[in-house]
């Protein structure tokens, strides 16, 4: 049987950033045309901090590969949720960058209790002013998004959340991709992990076991939990569904042994 070394429990973690002005478009009317506005100077890219919560799941595809964000958006029950903790209080500023392939949708958009609804037009991406919240405590706020109607074949193609004011001023979200070649949002969507090891005791073994228990409730989806990890392969728990669960068993790398004759590795 394999030595077990660690295991590893994946929790949910967040990447810092520092918020960046970007070149800001906008309409506050029809949004439809493209004109500056500073309210809402910074985008949280929704590929790397968006999920989808409610409704459809197949209703819209948030790419954390490169092009990034929001597409295929074409259920209007699909409601597209994007997370950020504020350090500091007052005024929030909030809207969405955006363009429509075809013809005209309305979005709504939710957050710390108010909604705002507006048309959203046009090919050319543009960042689109919604409206303005009073935060009164800082920690992770939740902004969802939801189509209301469209006369198109999609609602929107949306990149990023945009955000401003003096709420805004210190915030902890992930800015951008892995600097990893082609691992996009990977590193930042899947979550933190938690590494336990022990060294081994001296002298030969031919076995040893490790146990793992999971209180109720404290499984997540997308957890793991490692059981018999080593340098040559892992095995553990994993939660794929509110329903679902596998147990896990890989070998990989591992080199050529040969014994009586009989080899397997390599």
């Amino acid at each position: 049987m394999l030595a077990c070394c660690f295991f590893i429990i994946f929790c949910a973690c967040s990447k810092k950033s520092t918020s960046s002005p970007a070149a800001i478009l906008q309409s506050e009317n029809t949004l439809s045309r493209s004109v500056a506005d500073s309210r809402i100077p910074t985008a949280i890219p929704t590929g790397g901090n968006s999920y989808i919560t409610a409704g459809a799941a197949n209703g819209a595809k948030i790419n954390h590969y490169s092009p990034y964000g929001i597409s295929n958006w074409v259920y209007l029950s699909t409601v597209i949720s994007t997370y950020f903790k504020v350090k500091t209080t007052g005024a929030l500023n909030v809207g969405i960058r955006a363009k429509v392939a075809s013809g005209t949708s309305s979005i709504k958009l939710s957050i710390n209790g108010q909604s705002f609804t507006k048309s959203v037009s046009g090919n050319t991406e543009a960042d689109y002013y919604f409206g303005t919240v009073t935060i009164t405590d800082t920690g992770y706020l939740k902004l969802d998004i939801q189509g209301m109607s469209r006369s198109g074949s999609t609602v929107a193609d949306v990149t990023a959340v945009m955000i401003g004011g003096d709420a805004a001023s210190s915030l902890v979200y992930a800015s951008a991709p892995s600097s990893t070649p082609g691992a996009g949002y990977y590193w930042v969507r899947r979550g933190c992990s938690l590494n336990l090891s022990y060294t081994k005791p001296s002298g030969n073994f031919q076995w040893m076991y490790h146990t793992v228990t999971v209180p109720a409730g404290y499984d997540p989806i997308g957890s793991y939990f490692m059981s018999n990890g080593f340098s040559g392969g892992y095995m553990g728990m994993q939660v794929n569904s509110a329903t679902e669960r596998r147990v896990l068993f890989f070998l990989y790398g591992i080199p050529q042994i040969c014994r009586t004759g009989e080899c397997f590795g390599e």
